[in-house]
């Protein structure tokens, strides 16, 4: 075999071991949002996917004082769909603002367009410590990253398979970013999963098994 054609082979499988090494850390069975990616060199410490559920986004300062840590009809909107919630850790050495420009200019290229953004006390309606925006993303157990400032972008795009909303939520602590992407893919509900099965059928499970599991029956009142 040629000498470039050996070279080609041995940077082909460096490549391949960066990669794998670069993910190892991830959480198990974890991946990106396909259309929201991740900043380089951060870890995915946090995941889950619901395939329907209800998702609030933030899209106006927070009263805190008087809402305490929470979400309210003034404060953000209800959306349903398929939500996945990844909380990263970033590189050690990289600002709150330098990732949340490049997550800016990487929505924007995929067609988002900005719903609501804030930073810091802009967060809040009155003085309060910016370590209290950790409920959005549900960081309650480790709200202590956030004490240090925080950054947050809503973002919008409109597609013909349903829109989808992508939330940024970054907090900074001394030198160590926290990155939490809340990502709603609008899109309506599985229906028609009441199962019902007929005598025959039932017949056979109770003939093999002992027993038949019966669903969507229902009883009048009383």
């Amino acid at each position: 075999m040629p000498l470039s054609s050996l070279c080609r082979l041995a940077l082909a499988a460096a490549i391949g071991l960066l990669a794998v090494s670069a993910s190892a850390k991830d959480k198990e069975g974890s991946k990106d949002h396909p259309l929201i990616g991740r900043y380089a060199g951060s870890e995915i410490t946090a995941y889950k996917v619901a395939a329907f559920n209800e998702q609030r986004f933030v899209n106006a300062p927070l009263d805190i004082r008087t809402d305490g840590e929470a979400f309210t009809d003034a404060n953000s909107f209800k959306v349903e769909g398929q939500i996945t919630d990844i909380r990263y850790d970033a590189p050690k050495d990289r600002s709150a603002l330098e990732i949340m420009r490049n997550y800016e200019g990487s929505l924007k290229s995929k067609g988002f367009e900005t719903v609501y953004a804030c930073a810091n006390e802009s967060c809040f309606k009155g003085k309060t410590s910016v370590y209290r925006f950790n409920f959005v993303a549900g960081d309650g157990p480790i709200n202590y990253r956030y004490e240090a400032g925080v950054r947050y972008l809503l973002a919008k795009a409109a597609r013909p398979s349903g829109d989808v909303y992508a939330a940024i939520v970054i907090g900074e602590s001394k030198g160590n970013p926290l990155v939490h992407v809340i990502a709603a893919d609008l899109k309506p509900m599985e229906t028609g999963q009441i199962a019902f099965i007929d005598a025959g059928a039932m017949a056979q499970s109770i003939a093999a098994n002992g027993r038949v599991a019966l669903y969507g029956i229902l009883f009048d009142f009383d």
